[in-house]
């Protein structure tokens, strides 16, 4: 076998030369990396490299060394994409964690009550604007005055079934509007009950 520091080889005495020392260098790598898989390929990486370019070492080259300096390069390498990688990762998360305590703080601080009230109320109103003046009148006096429909019919001077017409078309009108909310406002009526 040629000397190790030799600049030409042959297939036979690469592999010779890979046989003997792929153990301690990838012992060597796996120090770095902690990761036996990983040790491997940066150990047969940096051999396939240092076949590559071994006609270009100058004469008197230890290729021992040379190898050794590729793996330590290599190693650092795949130790820097692991820090990146890391960093990401840390990011990642910490954004994740934000968003995860935004939504937690927001559902803790939503109270369905309200929502439900402010979109019922507003559905009310745009309904109770769709009404006759009439209608709206009626209903405005029996369920906020509570006036019944024969004080209503001699304050409008209409007949009692005129007013309960009324009163009874204006009622309808909104639980149409609000078809999709009923189930919803029984339930927190209910669970308010408790």
């Amino acid at each position: 076998m040629k000397a190790i520091t030799d600049p030409s080889i042959s297939p036979e005495e690469f592999s010779a030369l890979y046989k003997q020392h792929r153990e301690r260098f990838t012992h060597v790598a796996y120090s770095f990396v902690r990761d036996e898989a990983i040790a491997e390929d940066i150990v047969s990486d940096s051999f396939m490299a240092f076949l590559e370019s071994h006609d270009k070492l100058s004469p008197g080259s230890n290729h021992l060394a040379y190898i050794m300096t590729i793996v330590k390069n290599r190693c650092l390498n795949w130790l820097k994409q692991q820090k990146i990688h890391s960093d990401i990762n840390r990011r990642l998360q910490s954004r994740q964690q934000r968003l995860i305590l935004n939504s937690i703080r927001s559902l803790e601080l939503c109270d369905p009550h309200e929502l439900f009230e402010n979109e019922v109320s507003d559905i009310v109103a745009q309904e109770l604007d769709r009404m006759s003046e009439l209608r709206r009148k009626i209903f405005l006096a029996n369920k906020f005055e509570n006036k019944t429909c024969r004080v209503i019919s001699e304050e409008f001077h209409i007949t009692y079934r005129m007013a309960n017409y009324e009163l009874n078309r204006a009622v309808a009108a909104l639980v149409r509007a609000l078809r999709d909310y009923l189930p919803v406002l029984l339930a927190l009526l209910v669970g308010s009950n408790r």
